[in-house]
């Protein structure tokens, strides 16, 4: 997994079982967060890995999810964990922090999406889906919607002050990523990347756009600050940018050849893009965007 800090300084990855905080702009570890098994508990699980990190928008925090069934909230600047979330009995596949940077959500291989308070100890909200299992969540910009992807396919987005469903994204195959855009439209990754415009009062979504290119299932998705371009990364080693308002591909980079891209994430403060591959490596690759002269009549 990777994810960048709010101001686009640091980014953090995952391997073997810890996270790691680097500075982008010298590559330099700043610090490794070791995801220690406790005592005597948890023997159930084989592995404490992480599976999901993201940072707190207020760069305080950095909350990883992992296969011992746990979510941490660690204090950056101390190192140590600020919060430990229990209760879940599988793999934590998926978090992200809202925009209040106190309110975490989790997405669990038991199929239950949970909204917890960094400064609590009780449950926000829990939803729970039978028979399926949370591969992805996310935070609407405004904090009014949690989304969330599940592998036997779809999006479920519910509104945070109720708790209630508002509205379900149908898709015939697992959805392995999701992502708002700034504007609240919303991004899934299956076997294509969708588009989608959500409509809060409970009527059907509206697909925008449909983009078809890679040659295996779409693994991450992510986009530019500007929501100019939606990036997608798949198991075919590639990453594409595609044009948000025509779908159209713009951008294809084969990164590694023959090696499946997990993570795709774009700085928010644009620039550059950060890839996580399945053998642990990580890259950043720049870009930007090169005027189009106009067409001479």
């Amino acid at each position: 997994c990777v994810c960048f800090s709010r101001d686009g300084q640091y980014i953090a990855t995952t391997s073997d079982n810890s996270a790691r905080i680097y500075n982008v702009g010298t590559g330099e570890e700043l610090c490794a967060l070791h995801h220690e098994r406790e005592k005597g508990k948890n023997l159930e699980f084989s592995t404490t890995t992480p599976r999901s990190i993201c940072f707190s928008p207020d760069g305080k925090y950095l909350v990883t999810g992992g296969d011992d069934g746990l979510v941490r909230v660690w204090d950056i600047q101390s190192r140590t964990i600020r919060k430990l979330f229990k209760g879940y009995k599988a793999t934590i596949l998926a978090v992200d922090f809202a925009c209040d940077s106190h309110t975490v959500a989790s997405g669990c291989v038991d199929g239950t999406v949970r909204l917890r308070n960094v400064d609590a100890d009780s449950y926000n909200r829990t939803y729970r889906i039978e028979h399926s299992f949370a591969t992805s969540v996310k935070f609407s910009p405004t904090m009014e919607w949690v989304a969330a992807g599940f592998r036997e396919g779809g999006v479920r987005i519910w509104n945070i002050s109720t708790g209630y469903l508002i509205t379900q994204l149908q898709d015939d195959f697992p959805i392995r990523d999701i992502q708002f855009l700034p504007d609240g439209r919303l991004i899934s990754a299956s076997r294509a990347v969708r588009l989608w415009q959500i409509k809060p009062d409970g009527n059907i979504p509206t697909e925008c756009l449909s983009m078809n290119g890679h040659k295996e299932p779409v693994t991450s998705v992510s986009c530019t600050p500007d929501a100019a371009w939606i990036i997608s990364a798949s198991h075919d080693g590639c990453v594409r940018f595609w044009d948000t308002l025509t779908g159209t591909s713009q951008l294809e980079l084969r990164c590694k050849k023959f090696e499946s891209i997990y993570d795709v994430a774009c700085s928010p403060v644009g620039g550059l893009v950060a890839v996580a591959f399945r053998d642990g490596l990580t890259q950043l690759w720049s870009y930007k965007r090169v005027p189009v002269a106009p067409h001479l009549l």
